[in-house]
């Protein structure tokens, strides 16, 4: 046995909902590895790691922290992304292989996380005084998630028995609309919309919401809208009713398709978008704003676990990407490097892409 030390980092800020607790301001999702560019913590890189490639070792999820308008912490837990697989009810059967593999129905603020269904990389989108999250993992399409938080509020404004978990409410499988990184936004009539890869956007149309009281019994589909709440507690959660324009239960519906020739270079590199939109403005200028990323190498890391995965990633030829160099200078990162951004701006009315800026690195 060793000790896992987990990085965070790739965060996602919104603003908190209402009622979380009175100086609750802000909700981040951080993405905690095991893996990282950093050498001395590496599990891989460890002497006593006889098998590097444990499940302890290879761990990565979501956590979900809330902070005050001074940015102090006010406490964090783990994400529940899929509450039936990830959380055991007492009282019923354990399937689990392993004893980690689930948590216990009642769990909160900085519990042992579940080994099923990791999520990393979850991006917070505010709709109105609602959140949504999307996210990444090894084996799920991406989907639309809306973001259940509840805590109990402390004598000093703050939160504790905090808890949070997603409830996926429609998979996507338009063949166009996948890949790793979709953009979000919510459009200026408040449709709720998806950029998949920059010049696609689609629609999800509008969401209509309504109040829904729970009873979190011993129902294993229960935990979908529960999460880790304790059994036989009653909750209060939102719910999306219906979606409209166009007509049908969360419909994705492509309503920009622009080929953006003058960004294509002959032998160049994968553009995909970073985080979801962000709407600016200055005096009568109105867009929405967002980040583009790409890079060009890969380190010995990336490559060892693409070779473990069968997959084609990790300096090898993708769809798409020509190789990727590996001089000396990349050999020195674990995972991705030679890693830039670049800004983007959409106009809100047209869904097309008006400016972009040159690459910038964090």
């Amino acid at each position: 046995n060793f000790t896992v030390r987990l990085a965070t980092y790739n965060p996602s800020i919104a603003r908190a909902p209402p009622g979380l607790c009175p100086r609750c301001t802000w909700v981040a999702a951080m993405r905690g590895d095991a893996l990282h560019q950093c050498a001395a913590d590496n599990p891989w890189k460890r002497p006593d790691a006889a098998e590097p490639r444990s499940m302890f070792a290879s761990f990565k999820s979501t956590l979900i922290a809330v902070y005050d308008a001074s940015w102090r912490q006010l406490g964090w837990t783990w994400l529940i992304s899929s509450g039936p697989v990830q959380v055991h009810v007492p009282g019923t059967p354990v399937t689990a292989e392993s004893p980690h593999d689930r948590v216990e129905a009642g769990v909160a603020d900085g519990f042992t996380p579940p080994l099923l269904k990791q999520v990393w990389d979850a991006r917070l989108l505010r709709y109105g005084h609602r959140l949504f999250a999307t996210f990444n993992c090894l084996s799920c399409l991406p989907s639309l998630n809306l973001l259940h938080l509840t805590g109990d509020a402390t004598p000093d404004g703050g939160v504790r028995h905090l808890r949070a978990w997603s409830q996926r409410l429609h998979p996507i499988f338009r063949p166009w609309a996948r890949g790793r990184n979709q953009a979000y936004f919510v459009s200026g009539d408040g449709r709720l919309m998806m950029q998949p890869w920059l010049g696609l956007v689609g629609s999800f149309g509008t969401p209509r919401f309504g109040n829904l009281t729970v009873r979190c019994d011993e129902r294993r589909g229960r935990r979908d809208q529960c999460g880790t709440t304790p059994l036989g507690r009653e909750i209060a959660i939102d719910a999306i009713v219906a979606m409209k324009k166009p007509p049908g239960r969360h419909r994705l519906r492509l309503v920009r398709n622009e080929s953006l020739s003058d960004l294509r270079v002959a032998g160049g590199h994968t553009l995909s978008t970073t985080a979801h939109l962000v709407p600016i403005r200055r005096e009568a200028c109105e867009l929405l704003l967002g980040v583009g990323h790409l890079h060009r190498a890969t380190g010995p890391t990336e490559r060892k676990l693409a070779r473990l995965r069968g997959d084609r990633r990790g300096g090898l030829v993708a769809a798409g990407r020509p190789p990727q160099r590996r001089d000396s200078g990349s050999e020195r990162f674990e995972f991705g490097s030679q890693y830039t951004h670049f800004w983007y701006a959409l106009d809100p009315l047209t869904l097309r892409i008006v400016a972009t800026s040159g690459e910038w690195c964090l």
